[in-house]
């Protein structure tokens, strides 16, 4: 993108009813720009469909709702060991669960596809994901 977008500009994008507005469109974007392959955005999609569960349910969930948990068994992510990054921190959190060790947790598995997601992203260009203006 430009370096350096102006506000009005940003807002048109990102903002109401811009291309970039909805979390849906920022997958389909960047899966058409090849920022990442079918594995990230087959597990986007489903993250999305899980935050967009979490911020209009009823009643409370947790990743370990039957529902919720069931959604996590088909994220890919956490599955491919030459892809995956399991973040130390998290490992340390819950020391005394098995949470942290098992794969096949919903809270590990939804953990560890968000966190190879982002820092694989991350891993793309960093001045521009963490918003530096300057030219490269």
């Amino acid at each position: 993108m430009r370096k350096p977008l102006s506000n009005d500009l940003r807002d048109r994008i990102f903002e109401g009813n811009g291309p970039l507005s909805s979390f849906s469109h920022k997958i389909l974007t960047g899966y058409a720009l090849g920022l990442f392959g079918n594995v990230f955005r087959h597990d986007l999609d489903l993250i999305r469909e899980l935050r967009n569960g979490f911020a209009h349910a009823r009643h409370p969930m947790t990743l370990t709702t039957p529902q919720v948990a069931e959604v996590c068994k088909y994220l890919r992510v956490p599955d491919d060991e030459k892809l995956r990054i399991a973040p130390g921190a998290y490992y340390r959190l819950y020391p005394e669960l098995a949470v942290s060790t098992d794969q096949s947790h919903p809270r590990t598995r939804f953990t560890i596809a968000c966190h190879t997601i982002s820092t694989r992203l991350l891993e793309l260009e960093p001045s521009l994901l963490l918003g530096e203006t300057e030219d490269l």
